[in-house]
């Protein structure tokens, strides 16, 4: 009874170390499985000036191969922007 007890608390403690690993290959998988089914072709970027009251925006058109590239750089200038 002592040993069933021990392999549960083993096993479940394996559960709990290993799920933030497989979350992590679960989320990457279902971004490039998203990308591939609803590609970025248009993306438009809104910078707003709350001191002046504008709002101004861009749109790019991207070619299907680029919609990583956008993605990666919407990223990093998100990160970059809440640094500050």
């Amino acid at each position: 009874m002592i040993q069933q007890q021990l392999m549960q608390i083993v096993f479940w403690l394996g559960v709990i170390v290993c799920l933030p690993t497989f979350y992590r290959f679960v989320y990457a998988g279902s971004a490039l499985l998203w990308r591939q089914l609803f590609p970025t072709r248009n993306v438009e970027i809104r910078l707003l000036d709350q001191q002046h009251h504008l709002i101004k925006s861009v749109t790019i058109k991207l070619d299907r191969r680029d919609g990583k590239k956008i993605v990666d750089l919407i990223e990093e200038a998100t990160a970059k922007g809440s640094t500050k």
